[in-house]
């Protein structure tokens, strides 16, 4: 409700008004010459609100006010953009609140947001990348120009940044495969090749391997693991083989959030073993016993 007084001594009550596009109320005298006359704005709306007075003599004010005021009662609305509310959900590193949820008001102040996670509960920028791997809890609230405040909106959010981590080992030598670096073994290969365990049980799918090929020395692709469908959905690839030379390995992976190993090469070379070894091995089965 917006009330008007109007002062002067000779007032005349019939020529006094409140132009709004809404009926007034019916105003009264107040004492000393003054008048009171009061509008209430129900619906959500921008108005002008222009007072309009006449004494008895017909005059005018000189420079009536004029109020423009906008009535907001409706609370803003929270809505999620491509994620949904029961289900939590995993994301990249680089998540952005804002990205995912919409605020709906002509006429917003401000959004409030706190995530809660190992570290505690704090305040958080809607519009600031979250980069640290976990689970959050994300509360928004949001208010307008008139104070109105939303429903509070909560959302579980969980953030891996991890890479899919490759295992090769070899289980002849009992060792394992680097990348980048000639990994070298003798007389055969048992390569067991595979990926750790880093996804997040009921959220995300397990990581899989993109590319996964034998390549010789000759840059021949010797065998390609991943042709066929059946071989893709394999936990552990396998290969053996006690041909001499020198092999490379290729390999890339990624996750269900998007989060990629890229190309990895291993190189592998596979020797046979020297007459010298084989000459002590050989005698190694035969040493004289002496006994006293």
């Amino acid at each position: 409700t917006y009330t008007f007084i109007f002062e002067d001594k000779y007032l005349d009550a019939k020529e006094i008004d409140i132009l709004s596009g809404q009926k007034p109320k019916k105003g009264k005298f107040l004492s000393g010459g003054r008048y009171k006359k009061s509008v209430t704005l129900r619906t959500d709306s921008d108005y002008k609100l222009e007072p309009r007075v006449l004494d008895k003599a017909g005059n005018e004010p000189t420079s009536p006010p004029v109020v423009n005021v906008t009535i907001d009662k409706t609370k803003p609305v929270i809505i999620p953009k491509g994620v949904d509310l029961m289900t939590p959900k995993a994301f990249k590193s680089g998540f952005v609140v804002s990205d995912h949820f919409k605020v709906i008001d002509e006429n917003l102040k401000e959004v409030a947001c706190t995530i809660t996670d190992s570290d505690g509960t704090n305040e958080w920028d809607v519009n600031h990348p979250i980069e640290r791997e976990g689970k959050k809890s994300i509360v928004l609230l949001a208010k307008d120009m008139a104070n109105n405040t939303s429903d509070p909106v909560t959302y579980d959010v969980y953030i891996d940044g991890t890479k899919p981590k490759v295992t090769i080992e070899d289980k002849a030598s009992q060792s394992f495969m680097w990348p980048a670096r000639k990994n070298k073994l003798t007389e055969r290969a048992d390569l067991a090749i595979r990926l750790e365990k880093l996804h997040i049980r009921d959220i995300t799918e397990p990581d899989r391997l993109t590319s996964l090929k034998l390549f010789d020395e000759n840059n021949r692709l010797v065998v390609d693991f991943l042709k066929d469908k059946k071989s893709k959905r394999k936990r552990v690839h396998t290969y053996q083989t006690d041909r001499p030379g020198d092999y490379v390995l290729q390999v890339s992976a990624r996750d269900e959030v998007g989060n990629k190993t890229g190309l990895l090469n291993y190189p592998i070379s596979i020797k046979e073993k020297s007459v010298l070894q084989k000459y002590y091995e050989k005698t190694s089965l035969f040493v004289p016993t002496v006994v006293c």
